[in-house]
């Protein structure tokens, strides 16, 4: 039974007269006073008087059910299952009530037992006890079951309405099942019922949630075609739609929703800050003030989590300290956003700042902050920091999850600590974690950084036969056949990613040609580049340099010099393609294309290091042009350059074929000098 707290303080305050039980209850009256007079009506057993005292009774318990109903669905379900047990027979009018009351409630496995108890006591649900039974199922998003009355309304042979639709459309929203909002949206249009706004604005909210925004916007346009009014509601779902990556859409609907005189609202502005770069969210955020609105937590975290999409991570820093100056008090979110910033723009030391500041007011770090910050550990030289992240997850009574398992490891690879990261693996089993295409790649770089090229083989095949390898896993791989110079494997594997719906990307061909020229495989690089270009893949500075090695080693001269030139032509030629193509030029002792190559590194306005002397060097001592070799030597100590062992050892080959004894001399006082300054740091 319900609280009687408050009914039965209203029975004791009643001063009904005698005869008020034969009279009707008023319906202005407050719920509790209801209570109070039928009540006063049983004490004097006038309800089972006679056939007109019943009818009067069965109307008083329905006057008194609904106006129960919107205030207590507790007493209001009371009343009916009284009734029952009474033998009387409140109205099917009463019932509704406390179907919609219990739906309002959200008890909506107690609206819905009533159905059948309304058959059991020889009523007929109407449209009305269905569709109140649809919304409370649209409250808890139990979309299946809406579905399933929506079916039970239509067998019963009772006309659909639109409030049954829309409530049915809206659990399919919130349950996320859009194709089913956007049928009973069609199905709907065919039973001659006009879908109204609230229908459209249910089925853009729920084509948002599955991913079909295209949808939405034909959504938006069928609206305005069949002059079905568009508020805000109906703008701020469709701009909750769009996805970060369309956010030129998200854009103009909100400049759409200005010219239609719809004053934008805070929701309005965060959802399309949420989409857009950050510049633009920035602009926004001026607009919001322009309007006298307030910029809120939410839309400042908005253009802060937009900023680690582009690893803008000053201007998130900046924003915060923004946030902190007008005295906002920020949240969880906000300072994940921010470590989530630093954390993609290599600003580690930042990350781990803010989780310190975490602690500092209090607010205490969660999963997703260790998360993000343990992700920006893997850069070489930071495992440590990474391993401590995790240690104080497990002081915090945290659990790490696989994302964390996966950051450790990935630092720990990069570090070069690969025994760690077997070890590392092993506690993500002990964890009882289902590994993912994330930890299978780790996985195979851990093993091939141990040259353990079978077993990171192995464990591709795995990931392979579960069809889950993707282009990153498969490039893992390559790298394993790099370490046991297995140049067919390599090929082999991209052969296999060419076979699946993957794409194989410029870098994928790049780590097969690096594997080819390692192999000394010349003539496969150059089908692999040919083939790179086929397919239309945009070629790289590394494609080439790595192309140029290939047939200098092999050499093909000619051919790296034309593919040098090519590089250059195309503005893709970088200091250590000069470097590849002066040594081509050396090799065919073509030592003055070799000097217009270098002459041109010299113009472009790229650094030169001493790894470009040393190819003119090499390429003129080689065509017996020792005079020219050694004013290259004279050249790099004019421009500051530290020779190397290199450098001088083909120094003292041109003196010898010039015979510079004197040269000779002077170099290698110098030499040892520099060795003397070497061994002193």
């Amino acid at each position: 039974r319900p609280d009687r707290g408050l009914g039965a303080m209203a029975l004791r305050k009643s001063n009904a007269p005698p005869g008020a039980a034969r009279a009707r209850i008023p319906r202005n009256v407050h719920w509790t006073e209801a209570l109070s007079l039928l009540q006063s009506a049983r004490r004097r057993s006038l309800l089972q008087s006679g056939r007109r005292d019943s009818l009067l009774a069965q109307e008083d318990y329905t006057t008194a059910t609904i106006l129960c109903a919107r205030g207590s669905w507790q007493w209001a379900l009371y009343l009916v299952r009284e009734a029952w047990r009474s033998s009387l027979q409140p109205r099917l009018l009463g019932v509704n009530a406390v179907i919609s009351s219990c739906s309002r409630a959200r008890q909506w496995q107690i609206a819905i037992s009533l159905l059948p108890s309304l058959k059991r006591a020889k009523y007929k649900p109407d449209v009305v006890s269905y569709s109140a039974c649809i919304s409370a199922c649209e409250k808890c998003a139990n979309w299946e079951l809406a579905l399933s009355l929506l079916w039970d309304l239509a067998s019963a042979e009772l006309q659909l309405d639109l409030i049954a639709c829309n409530s049915a459309v809206s659990a399919c929203e919130k349950g996320g099942a859009w194709w089913c909002a956007m049928e009973l949206l069609r199905s709907a249009q065919s039973k001659t019922l006009r879908a109204d706004t609230i229908t459209f604005n249910a089925a853009i909210s729920a084509c948002g949630k599955g991913g079909g925004w295209p949808l939405m916007l034909g959504l938006l346009q069928e609206m305005q075609t069949t002059q079905v009014t568009r508020d805000l509601i109906t703008f701020n779902a469709a701009i909750a739609a769009v996805p970060p990556e369309a956010w030129r859409v998200a854009v103009a609907l909100l400049d759409e929703l200005s010219s239609l005189t719809i004053e934008p609202d805070p929701i309005t502005y965060n959802s399309v800050i949420n989409s857009c770069p950050w510049e633009h969210g920035l602009d926004l955020l001026g607009q919001l003030q322009q309007r006298q609105l307030e910029a809120s937590l939410i839309a400042y975290s908005s253009v802060i989590t937009a900023c680690g999409r582009t690893a803008a991570w000053e201007r998130a820093l900046h924003l915060m300290r923004v946030l902190k100056e007008e005295q906002f008090h920020l949240d969880m979110i906000t300072y994940n956003s921010v470590i989530s910033a630093c954390e993609r723009g290599d600003a580690w030391a930042h990350s781990l700042s803010m989780i310190q500041e975490l602690k500092d007011v209090q607010l205490h770090p969660n999963l997703v902050s260790y998360n993000a910050a343990i992700s920006g550990c893997q850069q070489p030289g930071l495992w440590q920091e990474a391993i401590a992240l995790l240690a104080e997850i497990a002081v915090r009574g945290l659990r790490a999850d696989l994302i964390t398992y996966n950051s450790c490891i990935t630092a720990l690879e990069k570090g070069g600590q690969w025994q760690r990261a077997f070890s590392m693996l092993q506690q993500l089993r002990e964890a009882l974690l289902q590994e993912d295409v994330v930890t299978y790649s780790a996985a195979i770089s851990v093993f091939s950084a141990a040259t353990l090229w079978q077993e990171a083989l192995g464990r591709f095949a795995e990931l392979h036969h579960r069809g889950e390898s993707n282009v990153i896993s498969i490039g893992a791989a390559i790298q394993a056949c790099m370490q046991s110079m297995q140049w067919q494997l390599g090929l082999g594997l991209l052969r296999l990613l060419q076979q699946t719906s993957l794409r194989a990307n410029v870098i994928v061909y790049n780590e097969v040609i690096s594997l080819c020229e390692l192999c000394s495989q010349w003539e496969q690089t150059v089908l692999l580049f040919e083939e790179l270009r086929d397919k239309s893949l945009e070629v790289d500075v590394l494609t080439y340099t790595t192309l140029l090695s290939a047939c200098t080693q092999c050499t093909q001269w000619q051919k790296a010099v034309a593919l040098a030139e090519e590089a250059a032509g195309l503005g893709l030629a970088d200091e250590k393609l000069y470097n590849a193509a002066i040594s081509a030029c050396g090799e065919g002792n073509h030592w003055r294309r070799g000097l217009a190559f270098f002459h041109e590194l010299l113009s472009s306005g790229l650094p030169v290091d001493i790894a470009s002397c040393n190819a003119m060097i090499g390429a003129c001592d080689r065509a017996g042009s020792w005079n020219f070799a050694l004013a290259m030597f004279e050249s790099a100590s004019n421009i500051a350059l530290q020779p190397t062992i290199l450098t001088y050892t083909v120094a003292f080959r041109s003196c010898e074929r010039g015979e510079q004894e004197r040269s000779a001399v002077s170099f290698l006082k110098e030499l040892h000098a520099t060795a003397l300054q070497t061994l002193k740091a």
